[in-house]
Formats: C-alpha cells, structure tokens, sequence
C-alpha cells in the first residue's frame, strides 16, 4: 500500500480476479484507517480474553 500512495492518485483492490474497491487514494486511505479482524473459534466465547482487550475486541453473535 505504501507505493500505491506514492505513485497514485486513484486505487483499484483486486481479490480473486474482482475488484472490490476503485477510488480515489484519499477515499480508499480513509477506510484503510481502521482494522478489523475476525475469528471463528471452536467454542463460544463468553468474555474477552484478557490479552485481546486492549484492541477493543468485541464478541458478535
């Protein structure tokens, strides 16, 4: 991502042959400035572990 906002002005994300996102870098960048991760687990979590809390985990249902 770093060359793209060096030589860019406008950004295309391809995932599997499709593009997913087309704009301009400033647009893209600013829905970049957040990270989400999500995690399939093999038994329900009823609170957060302790180590994830400082990354606003949050448990969805």
């Amino acid at each position: 991502m770093e060359e793209a906002e060096n030589l860019c002005n406008r950004i295309a994300i391809i995932h599997k042959g499709k593009i997913i996102e087309n704009g301009e870098k400033k647009n893209i960048l600013r829905k970049l400035e957040s990270e989400a991760l999500e995690f399939d687990v093999k038994s329900p979590l009823h609170t957060i572990p302790e180590d994830l809390k400082k990354f606003q985990a949050k448990i969805s249902k």
